[in-house]
């Protein structure tokens, strides 16, 4: 897709709306075995294009350089957010060049390596903007920035399902992910157990490397088998819940993570069952991709505009920070010649060999009103990009037509981005709501009744009806009930808290 030296040691990437592709680049990570130079500032973000939808990126250009060890980016309202070594900046767009830049958070990250910073800045379906490695999010509300606890998540990247539950991880697991929307449970004070919201579905499962992995630091640990292949994460990182529409529909529930220290990337099927989330590895003793050029270091994986994958891989001998650079792999580097050609770097997408590609979109400069239809797109990067610009638009004109979309029980992916839409402009409303509890689907009901607590007391205390025979139903299943059980108690009512205790 796009290589050195158009691109450098790149660690994460956004598209924007007519799909452009935004990518970080830390271009001064560990240049040999001691780091020298690792804070220089020759880290950049630039924009890769491509122009003549051939499916190559034939135009690139530097939106921002100058920069010490960025980690993330967000493409927000006029321009980007992004995470430096330290502070969290906004930076105005002007023409594709950086404008004014405004720090939005002196202490972003505090402390630690390269490794253990926070970085992620993903921009969460209830319209807040997380992070890995980090237990705070982020929201602009009335002009202000607003810098709110959440829980600790993670280590490297973050993605999301369909229905708002967060996708991240650690260095020596793979993927956690949290079975309730964010900070649902931490609505409670007196809740204290704040491990509570997650459940790991990969967890120290046995990989399948293409070659041998003798360079990794936790080698005499048993994490080497006789053979000389990793048999568990060591350097997991970039997990992403596939969302696109052009792989077969067996691989839509799937989430997948990097192994940057063995080489490959795993995948894993998502199942849910009565709204709790479990993984499995289904792939045989294989591996969704593997390689056996050990430069190949996938940090992060992406849904495209086209349906695919996109993976960055920083194509780096060395992978591990200097901190954690055991004697042994340090013998190894050298052994390996792996401090030669240090600024390499290429991104991949990843498609289904029969499948064609999807269209390359074109929604900068639409009105909002147009984007709507969007929000029900097969392709959750469709969804997610046409909620962000019709919120960061601010157009009031989208109403009526998000809150037709909310009660169109037809399409329930549809309904959930349009409730969380009118959310994110300040309009949820009682038709959105009322049309939204309609629904059999349990997800759409879950973001209905999380919102329905916006609404103003006399509209909110209307929907009991309807709340009631939700409590009643058998069938409705634990995503309803305990959605139901964390509104209920928000709710202005007497009769909601009467209702509350029989549900319990």
């Amino acid at each position: 897709m796009v290589h050195e030296p158009e691109v450098q040691n790149p660690l994460a990437l956004r598209f924007d709306g007519d799909g452009r592709m935004w990518v970080v680049e830390m271009r001064a990570y560990m240049p040999d075995a001691n780091g020298t130079g690792e804070e220089e500032p020759i880290g950049r973000i630039s924009i890769h294009e491509d122009t003549n939808n051939d499916g190559v990126c034939d135009k690139t250009s530097v939106f921002l350089d100058g920069l010490n060890q960025p980690r993330s980016i967000a493409l927000y309202k006029n321009g980007i957010l992004y995470g430096g070594h330290e502070k969290l900046y906004f930076v105005e767009n002007v023409n594709g060049k950086a404008g004014k830049m405004t720090v939005i958070d002196e202490n972003y990250t505090q402390g630690g390596n390269v490794e253990h910073r926070t970085n992620g800045l993903f921009r969460g379906l209830d319209n807040w903007i997380y992070n890995a490695k980090s237990d705070t999010r982020y929201r602009e509300i009335d002009g202000s920035w607003v810098k709110e606890k959440t829980a600790f998540r993670g280590q490297w990247g973050m993605a999301h399902d369909n229905y708002g539950r967060l996708y991240y991880n650690e260095n020596w697991f793979g993927i956690k992910v949290d079975q309730l929307l964010p900070n649902t449970l931490r609505r409670n004070p007196n809740y204290l157990l704040d491990r509570g919201h997650f459940k790991h579905i990969s967890y120290r499962d046995k990989l399948y490397p293409a070659r041998i992995t003798p360079g990794v630091n936790r080698g005499g640990e048993g994490a080497i088998d006789e053979n000389g292949y990793l048999t568990a994460a060591t350097g997991a990182a970039g997990a992403v819940a596939y969302r696109g529409d052009q792989f077969p529909p067996e691989f839509r529930d799937t989430a997948l993570f990097c192994e940057p220290t063995a080489n490959l990337v795993r995948m894993v099927h998502v199942s849910r069952k009565d709204g709790l989330l479990s993984g499995e590895h289904l792939m045989g003793e294989r591996e969704f991709l593997a390689s056996t050029d050990e430069r190949f270091r996938p940090v992060n994986l992406f849904n495209a505009p086209d349906g695919t994958l996109y993976c960055t891989d920083m194509y780096h001998g060395i992978i591990q920070h200097k901190h954690y650079l055991t004697k042994y792999l340090r013998e190894h580097i050298t052994h390996r010649k792996l401090e030669s050609h240090p600024r390499l770097g290429r991104i991949y997408r990843i498609k289904y060999r029969d499948n064609p590609r999807g269209p390359q979109p074109r929604m900068l400069g639409k009105k909002a009103v147009a984007l709507v239809p969007l929000l029900a797109h097969a392709n959750g990067w469709w969804r997610d990009t046409a909620q962000q610009l019709i919120i960061d638009s601010g157009d009031a004109a989208a109403i009526p037509a998000l809150t037709e979309l909310a009660s169109d029980v037809s399409k329930p992916l549809g309904q959930i981005h349009a409730l969380w839409t009118l959310e994110g402009l300040g309009e949820v409303n009682l038709t959105a709501i009322s049309g939204a509890l309609k629904s059999t689907d349990p997800y759409v009901l879950e973001s209905a009744m999380r919102l329905a607590e916006l609404l103003p007391a006399d509209d909110a205390v209307t929907l009991l009806p309807t709340l009631t025979d939700l409590a009643g139903r058998s069938r409705s299943g634990a995503v309803v009930q305990r959605q139901l059980a964390a509104c209920l108690g928000r709710l202005p009512s007497k009769q909601a808290l009467i209702l509350l205790n029989k549900s319990s």
